[in-house]
């Protein structure tokens, strides 16, 4: 297995998931056929919801690939999706909730549980049969693996009282099992609130405070989502879905099922013909949480079944790399048998693909349009993840990679998120063919307010959680080079992190923090072979002398006992494994093996240079190793061989390993010996051994066979957290850095197993790749298109990448004669990611436009020309993420694809979905002041403060952009006692005419976001208006719209997000006339003589009932486009986005200003609706009963902060 494995205690199971939904097909364009990859799937909620989000006229099909290791997750799916296919009419989504989301069934519920899970158990006969199946078209299992343990689970959860023994067994179990889950979280939770629901109460999260501790943490009690007493009474049964079939997994301490929904719409005042609107008639009894989770339920169920024809689902329950990995092997070579990878870390079974699923799949229809990994990054280690998940992304602009971060692996979610790749994020992104989009554009539509109130609430130095959700895109990696020096310098210090928890002056290092919060390291030699291998294949590099440059930065670290010095054996054998380099000692000891002192493997004469060596631990051994409390407590597995006259050993720390019996076939100390383990249910009872399985060197064997002992071994962390059990006494510690020692024994020993390939394994694992050329698109070349390449320059220490040079050759081209002809040369920045070389003016122009790989300046670049070479070079850095802010088309970028728009950076949504808020009621909506407050992030809060102390404008077009939005939202909403306002104009200083105008429709929760969105109608360009219509447009709306005032920077902002706040929304097709498709070589929207960015085909496009309350509708409805207005926040990538506690504290007084509720702000006493409050002069929202008050508060209260936050939004 590539990558760590831990000691097999227990685990946490995830019946239902622990944070809000997500759409998957955010970044994919409406009516795009889509193939998704959800690896760690968990629950149904994010396919479902996914489905939800797609506009009901969407006819694309979709073909869902699901993953997780859990066998019961995958279960659980499949039998809730062949329930909502069976309840036509919806008449039993009551009883399906409960199957799904209650841990405590009523006999009914329970009754259809076991109903159809014995028809799917009887459907399951063969995978054969269950294809032939009306559920088989849609549910599809990728191995036959795991259709044999899915219906293993639903033949349990079918039995009932008249299985006898069998049914009496499994009540014990679930009893157990339920025992040990509670006491589990009473232990973790304890009354603790479970902050992870601030989150899924997003924007709204000030109100859930209140339920956290009340309606929240009854399902612990009565296994229920809702307190009714009636439900609570009948519902007596154990539900064996929320159990396990082995006894090392639990449901995990903080399950809260309406966790796994979006509670903003219990909090939100809906309108009546808004989506999700509780129903009170049909869910008469439920609390406000359960009522609205159980709504949205229904909502998904009626969506799943509309979309059943269309769609495709498969699954399999196994590792995430490790499936990946396959899919790799099969892409490249049609068969999934020759990838020999083991299932998952804890089992000797391998994982192969049904071959008539993929029988007919093409390598590329192994690929993926969009792959969601969950948040493994916090368990496996983003390297890893991309390595595996990568090659199989699609080329293609919309093609996407989802990686949420949700355990706070460091001090807080900045350098965790910065620090993710163990690198600068620009650089390693490129060597995996991937853009931070993030990164570049600083921009993201999720607020990070509901982070910074639960951080706010964790104990201090507590890991806690922290959400951000970090997506790549594919880069132009087409002409890439590095250079082998540099680049080799710059991996060596990604080296270096990666196994910082090896050196030993760690102890007292800045990472000392981090290496405390860590589960495990997450990094082996096997892994980092792999993404050299990657390197490879990429072929931007001379591979080899890379890698002696990297040899030469390893041994050179090594000397002075940097991290490596006993795995450098461990990489070695992986390189020479995998076809990269062969160290000499491993060929020049197997070649001279006949003239070695007498050994039993001088007989093996074929023997390669590597070889595995399995061990198996007596059952006393092990056993002990399992009850080490806590999961931060796991440490990992390894194999280490200790040589003679050696202080220290070599550590082998890529290991398999697995429980049973072995049986062995062919002669020992030949390539025909084989070892095969036997494993059945009670896999942790005697007599069954721990066989821990490595690949190793074979001169080890050859040289010091007898002499040589080999140890099984894990190890504590370098820092152990607080709170930490010491580890039993009946295991025993080793002497070489202290590593925990389970079981020793010499190499030939009758424990110890030598062979050619792994156990159960008819050959060995080949490294997996896709080529360069099936991951990135090869663009279609012409005879007016020069021939690019991009060098990439570090900087002096070879941290990052700071320059690039684009060197265009410009031979047997158009071009070539307007060069020798001396012509001017032009280099432009059309966008953030198009670079445009002109050459000549008028008719004899010739233009070139280039996507580049990174974002540039133009600020100090060079352009060499070379006339009679016919080639041009420019120069230019690398644009960091506040010189790029300046760019108009920074925040959301767009491409033209085939004359078509696709949205970079901001997700695509349909507006009909979408909850429609009440703002009829101001105090209702007040929740929304900290939520949109948080678009600032506390960099420009400090730059907000020095602008009101000295009464500046701001030059800075983002933050002018951000203080816009925040007034549009307040104004429209009505809040800090503004008067609501529907429309809101934008035009430059000194000028009074409007450029821009929108027509306010309603205000929407964005649910997939965990934000608002505003639904308008935009006036793109007032000049394509007459004169007297412009004139009486402002009559009409003098006392309807604000005019906002800008720069040309802030007003060429604005022109290019409105195109994207058009496309995004959009529910009608480009037309064969579009602006955005004329004859062009543009592959970027460009502005029209009047700075318009937006195409046409929308104009005049609105649903038959859109009317905006403006009195000029009518007039100007032809001249509109529908546009989805979200607010813009800073990411973590970039900037500190979450405030310090103190700041938490403003925004928590701002999210609360009714004042019937809050009374006087100084002496916080409550006052009747009669007595008259002093309000404060500068904000306007701070009340008092007395002057005394107000001084008090000012002064002691910090309101004075506060004060000027609110001042923003005036």
């Amino acid at each position: 297995m590539l990558g760590p494995t831990v000691t097999p205690t227990m685990s946490g199971f995830y019946p239902v998931g622990n944070t809000p939904p997500v759409d998957v097909l955010e970044s994919i364009p409406p009516g795009q056929d889509s193939e998704v990859l959800l690896l760690g799937c968990g629950d149904a909620r994010n396919l479902l919801f996914t489905l939800y989000c797609r506009p009901s006229s969407d006819q694309s099909h979709l073909n869902f690939t699901c993953c997780d290791i859990s066998t019961e997750i995958i279960a659980r799916n499949i039998l809730l999706y062949t329930l909502l296919i069976d309840d036509v009419d919806g008449a039993d989504t009551g009883r399906i909730w409960n199957i799904y989301y209650h841990s405590m069934l009523d006999e009914d519920s329970l009754h259809l549980l076991q109903k159809q899970a014995r028809k799917l158990a009887d459907l399951g006969i063969t995978i054969e049969n269950w294809r032939q199946q009306p559920y088989g078209k849609a549910l599809r299992f990728c191995d036959q693996s795991t259709f044999d343990r899915v219906v293993k689970l639903w033949t349990w959860y079918a039995l009932d009282i008249k299985d006898g023994p069998a049914f009496e067994e499994q009540q014990k179990r679930l009893k157990y099992m339920s025992r040990m889950a509670l006491s589990s979280h009473e232990k973790i939770m304890g009354w603790s609130c479970n902050t992870s629901t601030l989150r899924s109460a997003a924007p709204c999260s000030n109100l859930v405070v209140e339920h956290m501790g009340s309606l929240l943490p009854g399902y612990w009690v009565t296994g229920l989502t809702d307190h009714d007493a009636k439900l609570i009474a009948t519902s007596t049964c154990l539900n064996p879905t929320f159990s396990t079939m082995h006894e090392l997994s639990l449901v995990y301490a903080s399950m809260e099922p309406l966790q796994s929904f979006h509670l903003a719409t219990a909090y939100a005042p809906l309108k009546k013909d808004s989506p999700f609107i509780p129903n009170s008639r049909t869910l008469p009894r439920l609390n406000p949480l359960a009522q609205a989770a159980t709504r949205q339920f229904q909502t998904w169920a009626e969506t799943f079944r509309r979309a059943k024809n269309r769609l495709t689902i498969r699954f399999t329950s196994s590792d995430a790399l490790a499936f990946c990995h396959v899919l790799q092997h099969h892409a490249v070579r049609h068969n999934s048998q020759g990838a020999f990878q083991y299932r998952d870390r804890l089992r000797y079974e391998q994982l192969v693909l049904d071959p008539v699923e993929y029988r007919s799949r093409l390598p590329a229809e192994n690929m993926f349009d969009v792959i969601d990994t969950s948040n493994l990054v916090d368990h496996w280690g983003s390297l890893n993840i991309l390595a595996a998940c990568r090659p199989l992304l699609k080329p293609g602009t919309t093609s996407t990679i989802y990686m949420e971060l949700l355990q706070l692996r460091d001090e807080s979610l900045e350098p965790y998120s910065k620090g993710l790749l163990c690198g600068d994020v620009v650089t390693v992104s490129l060597l995996f063919g991937l853009n931070p989009i993030q990164f570049w554009t600083n921009t993201t539509t999720f607020s990070s307010h509901p982070e910074t109130m639960a951080r706010s609430m964790a104990e201090p130095g507590t890991g806690g959680q922290a959400r951000f959700i970090m997506v790549w895109k594919n880069a132009n990696m087409l002409g890439v080079k590095f250079d082998p020096d540099h680049l080799a310098r710059f991996v060596y210090s990604m080296y270096l992190r990666m196994f910082e928890h090896e050196k030993p002056t760690t102890q007292s290092s800045k990472a000392a923090n981090r290496l405390a919060r860590i589960q495990f390291p997450q990094y082996t030699r096997a892994g980092l072979a792999v993404i050299l291998s990657l390197i490879k294949d990429a072929n931007f590099v001379d591979f080899t002398v890379f890698l002696e440059r990297l040899h030469a930065c390893l041994s050179s670290g090594l000397a002075q006992e940097m991290p490596g010095s006993q795995y450098a054996q461990s990489l070695d054998l992986h390189l020479h494994e995998f076809g990269l380099c062969t160290p000499t000692i491993h060929s020049e000891n197997i070649e001279n093996a006949q003239t070695l002192e007498p050994n039993p493997f001088r007989n093996w004469l074929d023997m390669s240079s590597t070889v595995y060596l399995s061990v198996a631990v007596p059952h006393s051994k092990w056993l002990p190793l399992l009850f080490i409390p806590k999961p931060d407590t796991w440490p990992l597995f390894q194999l280490s061989l200790r040589l003679p006259n050696l202080d220290r050993g070599s550590h082998f720390a890529d290991v398999q390993i697995g429980f049973g019996v072995i049986r062995t076939r062919g002669t020992r100390h030949t390539s025909s010996y084989a070892v095969e383990i036997e494993t059945d249910e009670r896999e942790m009872e005697p007599p069954n051994l721990l066989i821990v399985s490595a690949l190793i060197p074979a001169c080890i064997l050859l040289e010091h066979l007898r002499s040589s002992t080999v140890a099984i071994q894990f190890m504590p962390r370098t820092h152990e957290p607080p709170g930490a059990r010491a580890v039993p006494e009946s295991v025993a510690t080793d002497v070489f850095r202290q590593a925990i020692t389970a079981h020793t024994a010499s190499l030939d020993d009758e424990s110890v197993f030598v062979t050619q390939n792994p156990p159960n394994m008819k050959g060995r694992m080949l490294c997996p790749y896709i080529p360069g050329a099936l991951m990135w698109k090869q663009p279609v070349g012409t005879a007016d298109t020069g021939k690019v390449s991009f060098h990439m320059m570090f900087d002096q220490e070879a941290t990052r990448v700071e320059k690039l040079t684009l060197h265009i050759d410009l031979s047997s081209t158009n071009a070539e004669p307007l060069l020798q002809s001396k012509d001017h040369i032009e280099f432009k920045l059309l966008s953030s990611f198009v670079l445009e070389l002109n050459i000549g003016s008028g008719s004899k122009t010739f233009r070139q436009q280039i996507r580049l790989p990174v974002s540039l300046t133009t600020s100090g670049s060079r352009t060499k020309i070379a006339r009679r070479s016919a080639y041009v070079e420019f120069i230019a850095t690398i644009a960091a993420p506040d010189v790029l802010s300046t760019h108009p088309d920074s925040l959301y970028p767009m491409s033209l694809v085939c004359g078509k728009p696709i949205l970079e950076n901001v997700g695509y949504i349909c507006l009909e979905q979408l909850p429609t808020v009440d703002v009829s009621d101001t105090s209702k909506v007040e929740w929304m002041y900290p939520h949109l407050m948080s678009m600032l992030s506390p960099r420009e809060l400090e730059v907000a403060d020095s602008l009101l102390d000295h009464k500046l404008r701001n030059k800075d077009p983002r933050f002018n952009f951000k203080q816009m939005l925040i007034n549009v939202f307040t104004r429209y909403a009505g809040l800090a006692g503004k008067k609501q306002q529907n429309a809101f104009g934008l035009t430059r200083y000194g000028e009074t005419v409007p450029l821009i105008m929108v027509f306010i429709s309603s205000l929407r929760l964005d649910l997939a976001s965990l934000s608002v969105t505003i639904d308008a109608a935009m006036l793109p360009s007032t000049a394509k208006l007459e004169g007297r219509e412009v004139r009486d447009l402002l009559t009409q709306m003098e006392n309807k719209a604000t005019v906002f005032h800008g720069d040309d920077a802030t007003l060429a902002l604005w022109k290019y997000a409105a195109a994207a706040f058009a496309e995004r929304c959009r529910d009608w097709e480009h037309t064969a006339t579009c602006e955005y498709a004329l004859p062009s070589p543009s592959i970027v929207p460009t502005a029209d003589a009047d700075g318009n960015i937006l195409c046409s085909c929308g104009l005049g496009k609105f649903p038959r009932d859109y009317k905006p309350d403006v009195p000029v509708w009518e007039s100007v409805a032809k001249y509109c486009v529908r546009v989805a207005i979200p607010p813009s926040y800073s990411v973590p990538l970039v900037e500190r986005v979450i405030p310090d506690f103190g700041s938490f504290d403003i925004y928590g007084k701002i999210a609360n200003l009714d004042p019937k509720k809050q009374g006087c702000w100084g002496c916080n006493g409550h006052v009747s609706e009669s007595q008259k409050l002093l309000k404060c002069g500068g904000c306007k929202v701070a009340q008092y009963c007395s002057k005394a008050c107000q001084v008090k508060d000012w002064k002691q209260g910090r309101h004075k902060l506060v004060c000027k936050a609110m001042k923003l939004s005036v």
